[in-house]
Parts: C-alpha cells; structure tokens; sequence
C-alpha cells in the first residue's frame, strides 16, 4: 500500500511532496487539539463533581493565575468555554483539511487526466492507433478517477486519522497505562482482524469489478458506435441482451463492493462497546473508594471512545477503499511505466515550412507496423503540383497505410520522401502535415457550427471568417449554410454529400497545397459523388488531388492512377492504360460499386 502511494507521487507527483507534508502537519495539529480537548475533560469532571478538591489541582492553580479569580463556579465555567473552543477550532482545522485535501485530489486529478490526454494528442500516430480507443477513454474516464478520489484520497484520510488515533490513545496511556495497554492490545487485535478479512474479500472483488467495469465500457462504447448498423441488421435485441449482462455483472460485483465499504462502522462499534465495558471494569475496580474519580474516569473513557469510534470508522473505510483500489494503482503506475506521459511534441519550426509546393517524391518507401510483416514495399512515385492523382487496390493493399505515410503520420522503416528537393526527416516531417488536407471517409464533425467544423482546432479570436466563407463557396455548400442560419448556426440535418462538402472545406481552410481524400466519396450515391467530383475538378490545377478510390467516376477524372497489390505497386498510368493491361485491375474496378 504504501509502497503504490511512494511509486504514484514519485511517477506523478511533481511539486506534491509539499502540499502532503503540509497535511501531515495540519493532522499533528488536529491531533495535538485533540489531545488537550480530552485531556482538559477529565480535570474538568473532578473539580464538577468535587469543588473542594479545586484547590489541590495543578490546572485549576494555573488557571486561578490566568483568571485572577478563586470563584470556583466561575473557573468551572472558564474551563468549559475552553474545552469547547479546543473541540470548535478543531473541528474547524478539521473541516479546512478535509477541503483541502478534496481540492488537492481533484487538482490532482485534472492534471493527471490533461497529462494522459496530451500524451494521447502528442505521440506519435503508430504508437496511438495501437492503443485501443475504449483504453484510452476508460484511463482518462474511469482509471485516475478511482486512483485519485478513491486510493489517494482515502491514503490521506487514513494519515490524518491514524495520527489523530495515537494522540488520542496516547492520553488513555498517560491517565491509565496499564488499563490503556489492556484495551489497546484488544482494540489493535480486532481492528487487525477485520482488516486482514477485508482485505481478503476486496482482493477478491478488486479485480472483478475492475473486469467488469472495463467489460461494461466495453459495451458501452460497442454499442454507442453502432447505433446505425444495429437498426440495418434488426440486432438491437442481441446487443441490449450483452448490454444488460455486461450491467448486472457490473451491478453483482458492485454490490459486493458497496457492501463491504459500508460495514466496518457496525463491526467498529461492536468492539468499541466491548473496549467500554472492559474499561468500565478495571477503572472501576481501581477506584472504588473514590467515587469522584470513578465517575472523572468514565466521563474519560466515554469521551475517548466518542472520538475514537468516527476516527476508527474512517480508519477502516479507507483500508477497504485503499486495499479495494490496488489494482487501480497497479494499472496507474504501469501506465506511467509503460508510456512516456511527459512526452512533448516538438513545435513546427517556420523554417519547415514549403512557399512553394512543386512536387513530392517517395523513393523505395518501406513500412511495416510489426517487423515480421511489411505492409509497403518498395514504393516509388512522384506527385507533381496541380496533379488529380488516384490510388486503386483490394482492402490490405496499403492505400491507407500510404497515406497515412504521405501525411507524415507514419515514419517508413526505410526509404527517402522529398517534398521539392527537401528530404523529409523526423526533424521537420510537420511539412508534410502543413501542406496536405485530410477528406477521411469516415464523417467526424463535432457538435458545434459549420465555422468551428471548418475552421478546425482553431480558437475563435484567430478564426478568420471570410476566409471560412470562402473554403464553403470553393465546396459548394456556403447557400445552403445562407439558407440555414450561416456559419455561426449549429449543424444538423446534413446529408452524406453535404457534410462531404463540409469536410472538403475543412482541408482547403488550412491552404493546403494537397488535398488527400480518402474513399471519400464510397458512401455517396452515384448523383453525388458527380457533383463532388465536379466540384473538385474545378479546384484541380490550384491543388494537388490525392483520392484514394474504386468508383469509375473519381479513377476516370485522375491524370494517373496508383495501381497496388498486396503492398507493391503494380503500375501507374491512366485508367484506360490499366483497364486494358491488367484483368485484376479491370476485376476490381467492375466489384466496385458505381
């Protein structure tokens, strides 16, 4: 346990070492409060029941000096108003440590989180399309929130109360040593039972309900991205019935869970009637010939076991929570191991950038995303500037893999790509990324107005407006924007084409010198896409067009088609020139869909 906590603040805890040592200090405070809150009680109760013995106490000589008074009903009230400012400003301190350390762990959290998330946006592309996406969402959504607001918070819970424990237990040990060591050993005994059965049962549950949590965001996520093809194939039954498997495993092992944090207090309470009724004996014993001090020891030990039993209750809570979320740590910290979090993307240098886009060249590219298997091999082109260039081949031929290396998302393993006579290395591969525009097949517009979909990743204040209007016209969609509220209004209701069009804006907004679309127009009806193309045919020769395609109506439109199979070129040439040369080629574009 503490162990995971040394390992968490030394991977994540950058400038926390401070604030927790300042808890650690705020807790002796508390504690030492405590301490002289009880401590006056028992004094308290010997000068209430017996006045006359006032005279002969030690802390009632003292206060007669702070009060200048020997009015014993005077003092007596004195002492109670003490007693209680001791027990309100620590309440007090108490209050402010628990808000503190609350903000302190969602601070934590956040940054945590905006850690990971940068680290997700930042890193290189072959590293993050490994990672599965319902990974990723579950450790920023679910993984720090339960390492935070449940093992860490729950940690300084258990610091803060432990000290308060032994400052209170160590008052019972100066009034009564050996009573206090009876007790304690009894207390320590049990408490020391109960945490060994609970954490055998959360060692048990831990790992089952963090199963079955990823399971449920599992089925979530399956079931939200399939929303549209569940209605085609009439399967909403099949997926509802996974669904509410994935929810009552997840309910089962919850339960178990909920169950276990909420019966220390019951269990807690029972020994602490037993340590009562054990101390209730042996003082009594001890003083039965001074009822003052009989009745001064009970009004004690029934103050102490008032405090002890919350500071117990959260004592044994927060073991449960603490030994229940383990395997979160676990999973916090190998994230960290496994991942460089602190990693930087370098900024694009000015000096990376091309004025002019003449060519691109990929000489002998070679790529592999493991290697024992490569996915392109040997690829060599040139792509002049103002080209309509076409890439053709069988699902597993490398189209996408190509582009994603044309757009410098992927490194090849070997191989030179020159952008006019600039060699592109890892040093200034944002040249790639700053000329070419991305048309994906797969529609992603976010939930806000045509301005912000075109305008993409920009901030408002350096959105330029005309410039957004401009990219719509040049997509043939800005008079139905007119039509429909104009650019600042919120998208709904488009068709495939026209959010196609959106997109189409989205890679001319940039000025990008390359416009790469990828099977995107697959999923356009056959009236459409002619449009589309037609709307691209009126920006050819001012860009450059990449189109990764099957449709004869986008192949016929390209100046030469790139001709793969089974991550090799073929050939490239135009569509007649391969049609008639190559049966495949011909057979492929004959199951293509126009």
């Amino acid at each position: 346990m503490i162990n995971l906590f040394l390992t968490f603040i030394k991977y994540y805890g950058n400038k926390k070492k401070l604030l927790i040592l300042f808890f650690l200090c705020m807790s002796i405070l508390a504690g030492s409060l405590e301490f002289l809150g009880i401590g006056t009680i028992y004094p308290f109760l010997i000068i209430l029941i017996n006045p006359q013995t006032a005279v002969q106490n030690h802390v009632y000589q003292n206060l007669t000096l702070i009060t200048h008074s020997q009015n014993i009903s005077f003092n007596i009230i004195i002492i109670a108003v003490l007693i209680a400012s001791i027990f309100f400003v620590k309440n007090l301190l108490m209050i402010g440590i628990s808000y503190w350390q609350t903000k302190f762990v969602i601070n934590w959290k956040n940054e945590i989180n905006d850690l990971i998330m940068n680290y997700y946006l930042n890193i290189p592309y072959i590293k993050i399309i490994k990672i599965p996406i319902s990974d990723k969402i579950y450790n920023i959504s679910t993984l720090s929130s339960q390492a935070l607001d449940v093992f860490v918070l729950k940690f300084l819970i258990l610091m803060t109360n432990s000290i308060i424990l032994f400052l209170i237990l160590s008052l019972l040990f100066i009034k009564f040593f050996l009573v206090a060591i009876f007790v304690l050993t009894f207390i320590s005994l049990s408490m020391l039972y109960l945490n060994v059965f609970f954490k055998k049962q959360t060692s048990k549950i831990a790992p089952k309900l963090l199963e079955a949590s990823i399971a449920n965001n599992e089925r979530i996520l399956e079931n939200c991205s399939n929303l549209r093809e569940v209605r085609i194939f009439s399967a909403s039954d099949i997926f509802y019935s996974r669904f509410k498997e994935t929810q009552a495993e997840l309910g089962k092992v919850s339960l178990k869970s909920v169950f276990m944090s909420n019966l220390p207090p019951y269990l807690v309470e029972i020994i602490l009637v037993f340590a009562l009724i054990l101390l209730a004996a042996v003082v009594a014993y001890q003083n039965k010939y001074d009822f003052s001090r009989i009745v001064a020891s009970y009004g004690l030990i029934l103050v102490v076991l008032f405090r002890l039993a919350p500071v117990l209750n959260r004592i044994q809570t927060a073991l449960n929570n603490i030994n229940s979320t383990k395997t979160i740590m676990q999973k916090m910290n190998e994230l960290f191991e496994k991942n460089d979090l602190y990693y930087k993307k370098s900024k694009i240098d000015a000096k990376n950038k091309i004025k002019e886009f003449k060519k691109i060249r990929l000489d002998k590219i070679n790529f592999g995303y493991d290697a024992n298997k490569k996915v392109l091999k040997d690829i060599t082109f040139e792509i002049k500037a103002g080209e309509f260039i076409g890439i053709i081949g069988l699902s597993g031929a490398g189209k996408t893999t190509l582009a994603d290396i044309l757009m410098g998302l992927l490194p090849p393993d070997s191989g030179k790509i020159r952008m006019n006579d600039t060699e592109i290395t890892s040093q200034n591969e944002s040249i790639l990324s700053s000329l070419i525009g991305y048309v994906p097949q797969d529609m992603n517009l976010l939930n806000g107005s045509y301005k912000h979909n075109v305008a993409w990743g920009i901030s408002d204040e350096l959105v330029d407006e005309s410039m957004v209007i401009n990219c719509l016209k040049q997509a043939q969609i800005m008079d139905y924007i007119e039509k429909n509220g104009g650019i600042n209004s919120r998208i709904d209701g488009l068709s495939y084409g026209q959010k196609q069009r959106i997109l189409i804006a989205r890679a001319l907004y940039n000025n990008s010198e390359i416009i790469l679309l990828d099977e995107a127009t697959s999923s356009l009806d056959v009236e459409t896409e002619h449009e589309i193309i037609n709307m691209l045919m009126g920006i050819k020769g001012k860009k450059t067009i990449i189109a990764i395609a099957h449709r004869l109506i986008t192949l016929k439109k390209c100046d030469r088609i790139i001709y793969l199979k089974e991550g090799e070129i073929v050939d490239i040439g135009r569509f007649e020139e391969l049609s008639s040369t190559y049966k495949d080629f011909e057979r492929l574009i004959n199951l293509s869909k126009f």
